[in-house]
């Protein structure tokens, strides 16, 4: 077992705190260390109000620890892979695990994350065929 995988030729570093189970039945390990070295942190924003109830929207930031963790690996032409908040505190950046759709609302010991589809969450839209922004 192992915490980095080679699908179709594309390198990822897992900086997760739990283990993936692939389609495949592939298993990918956790790395706790990493997963924390990669950390982030909210800011919340107030998006309304109805008395002294508040709404609001949490928006994660990266530390610069774990930007220089997402360089290292970057340079060694890996993708790390972290959960959906840990994606949008690295945007364009760190890619979160994507279930099946046979197994989406499964809890996590019958989860299985697809090999080829990845999360990637960017603020603007990109063209994936240059990288331009659209």
């Amino acid at each position: 077992m192992s915490d980095v995988i080679e699908i179709d030729g594309a390198k990822f570093k897992s900086c997760l705190f739990h283990e993936l189970i692939f389609e495949d039945g592939t298993v990918l390990d956790a790395d706790p260390e990493c997963a924390k070295k990669l950390g982030n942190f909210p800011k919340e924003n107030i998006v309304r109000k109805d008395g002294d109830i508040e709404f609001t929207m949490a928006q994660w930031f990266g530390t610069e620890e774990g930007r220089e963790l997402v360089d290292e690996w970057e340079k060694k032409g890996y993708h790390l892979i972290s959960s959906f908040i840990g994606s949008q505190a690295y945007p364009c950046k760190v890619v979160s695990p994507i279930s099946t759709e046979e197994t989406k609302r499964t809890p996590p010991p019958g989860k299985r994350t697809q090999l080829r589809k990845w999360g990637l969450f960017c603020p603007k839209k990109v063209n994936t065929n240059d990288r331009r922004e659209i």
